[in-house]
């Protein structure tokens, strides 16, 4: 027995043991002693063979627990999957191993991944549940196992399901189900292609593994489950800190637009709160494309159109830019004096009282001088304008540009654009902008209500004036006050026409009254429209022309036509305005008869021509010769001289000297020096044929009107 016992523990094998008895036999033992040995033997070998059950087992336990332990380090759903079915293959030395899971809601259990597949069509199998041994195995979580699966009649064989298994060249399977407390999730399968049975060794040591495998699998799914929903929550709190930073924002600008409307603010302060809040750069347009306010300057400056820092006095097209009397460099710009800040307010041609009256000078916005339309600069901005304006929404135009309508119902005011922003808007961004487009109507509205109701005034005054009706004193005083005009100053009338009349379209006669409106507010005079004629009646200035080519500058820049424009004055006071306007229009008329539309002229520029072309009465007569030879009708009365007497003579007399000392009873020197004394009062040129021509007919008008 101990030699027996001396093998067992070395390990030797089955042929050692009989070695033993064979050499018992060869010394000669027999009968019972033989018998015992023998039997030692057979117990000997049933032992080892114990033994080595034992110590296999051990050996697959402890791969198993490895292996499970090494499961459940993995956190990543497949790569959990991809581990269970790699390591069951090295578990048992199977040619293939696959896991399936269950989609309860189709009645199916789907291959998920496999180890050691040769073909795609088995790897995207879907049985359903009952049919072939995966299905039967996922279906009632039992364990089953196959020698020879083509030819095992126990299983519900499908023709798509066996063609995909003979093209693996599966024979033998054994399949046991992963298993989550009591409920199958799906199954796991090894597989040889050659016909050979599974011990029950092997089914128990695969049951063991899906056991444990599922255990993973359920941890990694909660762990993945767990960590989504942290990730989950994380975003829930990054959206609850960025909405509560969207209402901070939309509160703080909420309280800025409320803000800008109690402090009386204009649009331009709309225009910087809403680039402050939003972080871009906010400008508003009215309906025509022109700029009405621009937000900031680089410096963080409010800039409104028409103020220095936005085109405003020798802006863009100022004094001595392009255009005006003078061509190119001349006198007077494109932009005029305003630049591209531009004219006016809401108040139409004559505010809210039509034709003849005074355009809105400060009103709702301004019209831009010299500013171009969107669609002309800025591809696109046009249309998303249109869109803003429709569906009263804030309208992404591309290019870091968003643009929101300026809505008062159906009417639409301007359009708040906002540049340079560097994300899309969110819908909290967006809102705001809409808010401050509301609150552009706003004040566009409230400004054209104030600019409607004062200009109602002052377009009432202006008609009274030019039609020569007596002026309320009392309504007079209270505009004086307001608006710092002096009508009891010498005054000069100035009138304007674009082509020959003012422009057709409403929209164009507003800006042309506008313009005539801001001309005359900036000169502290009052301007409109009065009978298809731009007026300005300011106080009268030393060089009255220099004034009228002001107002053609700043009407040309409009670019709504040719502006020719007339001056009148000095007139005393707001009742011979009437009378100034009449000499203005007079003078305007002419001009357009000679063919001279879009030059600036005054009655003293025409001389004889208005005489000649006007509609002249006594007065014009009178101021004809006045105009023509004042001067020395003045020096005479004065002086007591003879100086009319002596260019009459001479005229008379084909301009000679002598003739005319003789007629008149001088010497021809006393005639000479007369003669040198009307050049000085009439200037150098005096004798040139149109001058002369002119002085002879006032000598001649001057006669019959004594």
């Amino acid at each position: 027995m101990s030699a027996f016992l001396d093998l067992l523990y070395a390990g030797a094998d089955e042929s050692a043991f009989d070695r033993v008895v064979a050499d018992a036999v060869r010394d000669g033992v027999s009968g019972q002693d033989l018998a015992d040995l023998e039997r030692q033997r057979d117990m000997a070998v049933r032992l080892r063979e114990q033994m080595e059950r034992q110590r296999s087992r051990e050996a697959e336990l402890t791969a198993l627990y490895e292996t499970a332990n090494d499961l459940i380090a993995i956190r990543d759903v497949d790569a959990i999957l991809a581990a269970i079915v790699r390591r069951a293959r090295q578990l048992l030395g199977a040619d293939m191993t696959y896991l399936s899971l269950n989609d309860e809601a189709e009645g199916a259990s789907f291959m998920k991944v496999t180890d050691g597949s040769v073909s795609a069509e088995f790897r995207n199998l879907r049985l359903p549940l009952g049919t072939g041994l995966l299905g039967l195995v996922a279906q009632t979580g039992a364990p089953y196992h196959t020698d020879d699966y083509q030819h095992d009649s126990r299983f519900v064989h499908r023709e798509y399901i066996d063609h995909a298994v003979n093209d693996e060249g599966i024979r033998a399977i054994l399949g046991v189900p992963l298993l989550v407390e009591g409920t199958v999730i799906g199954a796991l399968l090894a597989t040889h292609r050659t016909v050979r049975a599974f011990p029950p060794s092997e089914i128990s040591l695969l049951t063991s593994f899906a056991a444990h495998a599922a255990v993973a699998l359920e941890n990694a799914r909660l762990f993945e489950a767990t960590r989504a929903a942290l990730a989950e929550r994380d975003e829930t709190n990054r959206r609850l800190e960025a909405q509560t930073a969207a209402v901070s924002s939309a509160a703080a600008a909420h309280d800025r637009l409320t803000s800008v409307l109690l402090l009386g603010g204009e649009v331009a302060d709309v225009a910087a709160a809403l680039g402050d809040v939003l972080g871009g750069r906010v400008s508003v347009y009215d309906v025509d494309g022109r700029v009405v306010a621009a937000g900031t300057d680089v410096d963080g400056r409010v800039v409104a159109a028409g103020s220095d820092g936005a085109g405003g006095e020798g802006g863009a097209g100022g004094e001595g830019g392009a255009g005006g009397e003078g061509g190119a460099g001349g006198e007077g710009g494109a932009g005029g004096e305003g630049g591209a800040g531009g004219e006016g307010g809401a108040g139409g041609e004559g505010g809210a009282g039509g034709d003849g009256g005074a355009a809105g000078a400060g009103g709702a916005g301004g019209a831009a001088h010299g500013s171009e339309d969107v669609e002309a600069w800025e591809p696109g901005l046009a249309a998303a304008v249109e869109d803003a304006r429709g569906s009263g929404r804030a309208v992404d135009a591309g290019r870091g540009v968003w643009v929101a309508a300026a809505l008062a119902g159906a009417e639409h005011l301007g359009s708040v654009v906002i540049r340079d922003v560097l994300a899309p808007l969110d819908l909290s961004a967006r809102r705001t902008l809409e808010r401050g487009a509301m609150v552009t109507a706003l004040v566009l509205t409230f400004n054209r209500s104030v600019a409607d109701a004062e200009e109602r005034l002052r377009g009432d005054l202006l008609t009274d004036l030019l039609a020569g009706e007596e002026v309320d004193r009392a309504r007079l005083a209270g505009l004086e006050r307001r608006h710092e005009v002096d009508l009891d100053r010498p005054l000069a009338v100035v009138l304007a026409v674009v082509g020959a009349d003012l422009p057709a379209r409403p929209s164009q006669r507003r800006r042309v009254a506008e313009a005539a409106s801001r001309f005359a507010a900036d000169h502290d005079g009052l301007g409109g429209a009065h009978q298809g004629r731009a007026v300005v009646v300011v106080p009268d200035t030393d060089d009255r022309l220099a004034l009228a080519r002001d107002l053609h500058a700043r009407l040309s820049a409009l670019d709504l036509g040719t502006v020719t424009t007339a001056v009148a004055g000095p007139v005393a006071g707001a009742a011979a305005v009437a009378g100034a306007r009449a000499e203005a229009d007079e003078v305007l008329r002419t001009l357009l008869t000679l063919g001279r539309a879009g030059e600036t002229g005054d009655a003293a520029g025409l001389g004889l021509a208005r005489l000649v072309l006007g509609h002249n009465g006594p007065d014009e007569l009178a101021d004809f010769v006045a105009a023509t030879l004042g001067p020395v009708l003045e020096y005479d009365e004065r002086r007591g001289t003879e100086l009319l007497a002596t260019l009459e003579a001479w005229f008379a007399d084909g301009c000679s000297p002598s003739a005319a000392a003789a007629r008149l009873h001088v010497h021809a020197n006393t005639v000479t020096q007369r003669l040198d004394r009307i050049g000085s009062l009439l200037g150098d040129r005096w004798r040139d044929p149109d001058r002369a021509l002119e002085q002879q007919l006032a000598l001649q008008v001057h006669r019959l009107r004594r």
